[in-house]
């Protein structure tokens, strides 16, 4: 028998193997995404527990409620909901609608603020969103940001400064902005440097930002700065990866990665020379890529604002009471570092004021650091300079003018389907089709263009006027020069093909014909002959023969009549001379001598 500790054990094994595959609401640190699954992963790597999300199609952005266990989903290809919500403390976990499917484009990132209970996303045009109470349906969505020119894509919380973040992605206006939660202070913080950010975190532990750009080709960067943009570091310079979504816990920085299918983990505490590492792999599964991906030590419980403003405090403290060291000065004279320690509080070589606590910018910069330049996404294509007077210059490339370089110099050039090109001085030229000029404007002759137009030959969809060209009285007048009733290409082409084909068919029985006349049967016919050769030949066949009388049988005779001469020229026949009885006796037998059978038969 068992005792009771040895049951209490094997009970506790039993109810620890069934809990592998259910998680409770505090025992997992990382959640991916992928498909229509949930992974829920230990901060070691292990995998703790898996959901399947039945009405889910593709898993693509995730936020989440610590307060209420709530984890809200976006779907890229749901057709009827973009977003919905479960509750992980449920034994059957299901989808609770919360967004109806109102367009085509996807929701690539969420966040949730538990203190107003506000869920926020981003479609790629706009920063929304909306009211989730714990209790109670949803409000109704509303926009924060509407963002057209920028393809807004990542987005994070500073709950404990109440501001927003967020990436845009569109490569002429890359750039990360900040707001309030209520959308009011719009600024933008970072600028420069951009190719295509795709997915931004703010770190409460740390009082920092991350993003990831994602260069032109195959190569990627993971940046930190400052809430405020300053002070910005690249942390990582790879190649290869493709990153969605980016997360931060106490220790270390996570994303997921389309190239390699898989969950990427690297360090706070950097030292030169480390790389990132993979956390979780997903190429061993099929098709599988991880999408969305979230850490709970920097989710609602998770963050502490008191010791994130403690920890700003003390950053600042420190830096204040740093011994401040002295300068050499030109005049030999000693002062104090604090007027450089100013300088460098202002980018763009902009002056800081000390009775006012700002920076007083050059012309052509603005921002509470001086750090946006009015040539931030200033010219649409060309380089952009800042003049003396601070305002914005475009110098644009060959095929473009404008003050912001927006115009197309071959827009509207070419008339009448020209085509245009631009030389290497930048003007433009046209090779014309229908027309001549130096823009195409001269057409061909109204008469000749309305003929082709209304034979259907050519430019059926053209910018030339065709609306003057009469073509019922135009086929009219084709019809009676060529006798026709009707001139239609669609009628004569098949009688033409009819005659040809019956042409063919007659030149194929007439060559037939001639081969068989070419081919006459063999004639031959059987004779009567003595065997001495001095009666002639005689075609009267009788029962039987005498014994001095064999049969012949002649082939292919010129004269099939009974005569002493066949048809066989003899090789010493002399055309001069006339005919013997003496020579047709020799042709006689001659042709004996030429039969099947060498003339042995007789």
């Amino acid at each position: 028998m068992f005792d009771r500790t040895m049951l209490m054990t094997m009970l506790g094994v039993l109810l620890l193997i069934g809990c592998t595959t259910t998680v409770t609401a505090r025992t997992w640190d990382l959640a991916v995404t992928h498909e229509k699954e949930i992974d829920f992963i230990a901060r070691n790597g292990s995998l703790i527990g898996n959901t399947v999300i039945v009405d889910a199609y593709n898993l693509v952005g995730s936020a989440y409620d610590d307060d209420s266990y709530t984890m809200f989903l976006s779907d890229a290809d749901n057709p009827k909901y973009s977003i919905f919500s479960v509750d992980l403390t449920a034994k059957n976990v299901t989808a609770k609608p919360i967004l109806k499917r109102d367009s085509p484009s996807q929701i690539p990132s969420m966040a949730y603020d538990s203190q107003t209970q506000t869920l926020f996303w981003t479609n790629q045009k706009e920063i929304m969103k909306m009211h989730v109470p714990l209790n109670g349906a949803p409000g109704k969505p509303q926009t924060l940001h509407k963002l057209d020119d920028k393809n807004p894509i990542g987005i994070a919380l500073d709950v404990c400064n109440r501001h927003i973040y967020w990436v845009n992605s569109k490569q002429l206006y890359s750039s990360i902005m900040r707001s309030n939660l209520d959308g009011s202070n719009l600024t933008t913080i970072v600028s420069e440097n951009l190719y295509d950010p795709t997915t931004i975190i703010v770190d409460h532990v740390n009082s920092k930002l991350y993003w990831i750009d994602d260069e032109e080709g195959i190569h990627y960067k993971l940046e930190e700065s400052n809430l405020d943009g300053s002070e910005r570091v690249t942390l990582v310079h790879g190649k290869h990866q493709q990153p969605i979504h980016l997360v931060v816990d106490r220790e270390s920085i996570y994303w997921t990665d389309f190239t390699y299918r898989a969950v990427w983990k690297f360090n706070k505490d950097t030292k030169p020379g480390d790389i990132p590492v993979t956390f979780k792999s997903y190429y061993d599964r099929k098709a599988v890529s991880p999408r969305s991906i979230l850490a709970r030590d920097n989710l609602g419980n998770g963050i502490d604002c008191k010791a994130m403003k403690a920890e700003v405090l003390k950053k600042i403290s420190t830096t204040l009471a740093a011994p401040k060291p002295t300068l050499q000065s030109f005049n030999n004279l000693t002062t104090s570092r604090e007027e450089s320690d100013e300088a460098e509080k202002c980018f763009n070589g902009g002056l800081f004021e000390k009775l006012s606590g700002s920076c007083k910018c050059k012309p052509g910069y603005s921002g509470s650091r001086c750090e946006i330049s009015s040539c931030h996404n200033y010219c649409l294509r060309g380089e952009c300079s800042v003049n003396d007077k601070g305002i914005p210059v475009c110098k644009c490339g060959s095929a473009y003018d404008g003050l912001r370089c927006e115009h197309d110099v071959c827009n509207g050039y070419c008339l009448n389907d020209g085509r245009c090109t631009v030389d290497d001085m930048g003007k433009p030229n046209c090779e014309c089709k229908y027309s001549s000029g130096a823009r195409c404007e001269v057409t061909f002759d109204m008469a000749e263009i309305c003929g082709l137009y209304c034979m259907n030959r050519q430019f059926q969809k053209t910018s030339i006027n065709t609306s003057s060209c009469r073509c019922a009285e135009l086929n009219q007048t084709i019809e009676e020069v060529l006798g026709y009733d009707t001139f239609n290409c669609t009628i004569l082409v098949p009688i033409l093909a009819g005659f040809v084909g019956m042409l063919t068919i007659v030149v194929i029985f007439l060559s037939v014909y001639i081969s068989k006349l070419r081919r006459r049967p063999r004639i031959k016919k059987r004779f009567l002959v003595n065997k001495g050769g001095i009666t002639p030949l005689t075609s009267r066949p009788g029962a039987s023969l005498p014994a001095d009388q064999c049969e012949i049988t002649i082939e292919n005779c010129c004269n099939m009549n009974i005569c002493e001469t066949p048809c066989f020229e003899p090789k010493l026949r002399n055309a001069t001379s006339t005919r013997s009885n003496g020579k047709k006796k020799e042709e006689k037998n001659g042709l004996l001598d030429h039969m099947e059978d060498g003339g042995n038969s007789c």
